[in-house]
């Protein structure tokens, strides 16, 4: 949200000078928001003997915490400044951090102690719970957030997360796989199993929050070849990825939900079927919204078209646009603009918004906010629409003799481009 702060002075002649700093907590010093946050948004004035200044920041981040807003005081009768301060208490939903004993990349073998730990940061503070596979982890956990395997085993492979309950809502962080390795002395027992796993087949989900990072694993055997994983696509066909032990994904957005296939082959001649894990990974988090153009320009008297795809998990339920403050949602018209209704669109959780405008004028240049919200939530994401004069029954106007040269020198520029890029396209 923004926050407006407003510092009042009484008395003083002359005017006293007021000014706005912004104090770092020693936490987030080096923490490039804070240089940057804090707009005076008005010079001071002063009425009756009371002086008035007033400060803006735009978008408060959690990086804003514990800062400090000092409003100083000068006045040529003071030796020493005024100043009087507000501590900012900013109230921030659940970020995980997820941290393991002995290190990631050290393989974790049957029967070794390993504790996984999980750190919650929000305001108010909030309590870490590890859930294995959707329920309850098969140890018990502490209550600083450590979840510790005496003598692990591997049974207790599988996928853990950490979840937290903030202000009457859910939060989780992203999937993380615990891979038990044992040992295979018995291999005829273990080829039996992937067979019948081959017949059965193999399913997981996994939850992540957008904007994190998930690694889904593909639980192939010692006798496997590097697995291959495909993306299905809106008409089941398979989209190919390409070979990988785990398919790493960061900064997730919501279009990359769906089901994933991992197709698993073997080394070993005894087994020649194909084995296919399913993963379904499922994108929660608040609205997001991308243009398809932040800014467009449209020729006086053309009809434009003005759209945007929004995103949310859970769905959003609050959609309108503003258009020089003027309200107008979805079905609605006012003069010549109209706001169609909401679409579906190719992606999961997502829908698409349009704006049209019939034989704009350059009155209808300006900014065009496209505002969504889910929950408490609110989003917003604007379009600049910048409308040119029409020239379409402009008179020709003479050039002179250099211009026409340097016209025919664009024109044959052109035309050579267009021949080498026709010969490029029939030599590939």
């Amino acid at each position: 949200m923004d926050l407006s702060i407003e510092c009042v002075v009484e008395g003083g002649n002359p005017m006293p000078s007021l000014h706005w700093l912004l104090f770092p907590s020693n936490s987030n010093i080096e923490n490039e928001a804070m240089s940057s946050g804090l707009l005076q948004s008005n010079e001071s004035y002063q009425e009756k003997d009371i002086s008035r200044s007033s400060a803006k920041i735009q978008r408060v981040l959690r990086a804003h915490h514990n800062a400090t807003v000092a409003c100083i005081v000068t006045h040529v009768t003071l030796v020493n400044p005024l100043n009087t301060t507000i501590l900012l208490d900013v109230q921030y939903t659940p970020s995980f951090g997820i941290s393991r004993i002995p290190g990631f990349g050290i393989p974790i073998k049957e029967s070794i102690s390993v504790s996984l730990k999980c750190d919650v940061d929000s305001n108010p503070p909030s309590t870490p719970v590890w859930q294995k596979d959707d329920s309850a982890p098969p140890v018990l956990q502490t209550d600083d957030g450590f979840l510790n395997f005496t003598s692990i085993r591997r049974n207790h492979s599988g996928w853990y997360k950490c979840t937290s309950r903030h202000l009457l809502s859910e939060y989780s962080s992203i999937g993380y796989f615990l891979n038990v390795r044992y040992d295979l002395n018995d291999l005829d027992t273990v080829r039996k199993e992937l067979i019948e796993e081959d017949n059965s087949g193999s399913s997981e989900s996994v939850e992540v929050t957008v904007g994190g990072e998930v690694q889904l694993e593909c639980p192939s055997g010692p006798s496997a070849a590097i697995p291959c994983w495909a993306k299905t696509g809106n008409d089941n066909d398979l989209q190919p990825i390409g070979p990988s032990s785990n398919l790493h994904i960061d900064q997730v957005l919501y279009q990359e939900a769906g089901e994933y296939k991992c197709i698993v082959g073997s080394k070993n001649e005894n087994l020649e079927k194909l084995r296919v894990y399913t993963l379904h990974l499922n994108v929660v988090g608040g609205p997001v919204i991308y243009t398809e153009n932040r800014t467009i320009v449209a020729h006086e008297g053309d009809d434009t078209r003005l759209s945007a795809e929004f995103c949310s998990n859970p769905m959003v339920n609050k959609v309108f646009w503003i258009a020089s403050d003027r309200v107008i949602r979805p079905g609605t018209a006012v003069g010549q603009i109209t706001a169609h209704n909401i679409t579906s669109s190719t992606s999961s959780y997502c829908q698409v918004a349009t704006l049209t405008i019939q034989s704009v004028t350059p009155i209808h240049s300006g900014e065009y906010n496209l505002i969504v919200g889910s929950g408490k939530t609110l989003v917003e994401a604007t379009v600049i629409l910048s409308v040119t004069k029409s020239t379409r029954n402009r008179e020709p106007v003479q050039t002179s003799s250099s211009h026409s040269v340097c016209s025919k020198m664009f024109d044959n520029y052109l035309i050579m481009c267009l021949v080498t890029s026709i010969f490029t396209h029939l030599k590939h």
